[in-house]
């Protein structure tokens, strides 16, 4: 009998246990499933300063196909087409305005344009210099654009700038939450700066040195210690 009410009585607190954790786990669930809401349908706006990226895949030696600024006027010089109003237009207006115009010259006139930005990736990366990011990549991935950090590296300390100055304190935050770079206010001409890792003195350097040495001559007394014990 007390073995039966024993169980029973720790059925009894599962489901109180269980609703806790359900409660405990709402605010996470909710602020996920928020956040992809969000990024369910991104704003593929084309904006003055920005560029235009052109894709062709069923063309893949098309030579229509590569990076266009887009000017102050909101304009972009593109091949065959001229000087063409981008900026204010959306991706579809431009896509098909595009393959009409280019039909002659393509096998398929599939034509993918999207907005992308132009930020410098510089600092402890293997490809320091200016790429063009989708504003809805992630934050690191547009890092790996640049070949991403050289090891060791200090992600925590990475900076945002814009002209010199440190726009977002909040950067490495927004990296770790997976943020896009326009949800991390990331806009063209902008800096993503990975901080170089300081150099080791030679004072510092000395007793990582010794250490090593240390090592080294522990492990060939040990090994001939052993050699000797197998000859004899």
């Amino acid at each position: 009998m007390k073995r039966t009410v024993h169980t029973d009585y720790r059925r009894s607190l599962g489901l109180p246990w269980a609703i806790c954790l359900l409660l405990c786990l709402f605010p996470a669930l909710s602020g996920g499933l928020a956040q992809a809401k969000d990024r369910e349908a991104p704003r593929e706006e084309f904006l003055a300063g920005d560029a235009i990226r052109i894709l062709i895949p069923a063309d893949t030696g098309s030579v229509l196909k590569g990076i266009y600024p887009i000017d102050g006027t909101g304009m972009a010089d593109l091949p065959i087409a001229g000087r063409v109003v981008i900026a204010g237009k959306n991706r579809q207006n431009i896509e098909q305005y595009l393959a009409g115009i280019w039909a002659p010259y393509l096998k398929d006139t599939h034509v993918q344009a999207t907005p992308v930005i132009r930020v410098a990736i510089m600092g402890n990366v293997k490809e320091p210099g200016y790429y063009y990011p989708s504003p809805d990549a992630v934050i690191f991935d547009a890092i790996k654009m640049a070949g991403g950090p050289v090891l060791p590296f200090k992600l925590e300390e990475t900076t945002h700038l814009r002209a010199g100055k440190e726009i977002n304190d909040e950067l490495t935050r927004n990296i770790s939450q997976g943020m896009t770079l326009r949800e991390a206010g990331i806009i063209s001409g902008d800096e993503i700066l990975v901080p170089v890792p300081e150099r080791i003195t030679l004072k510092e350097a000395i007793p990582l040195v010794g250490t090593a040495l240390a090592i080294v001559l522990n492990a060939m007394t040990i090994y001939f210690l052993t050699a000797d014990r197998n000859n004899n």
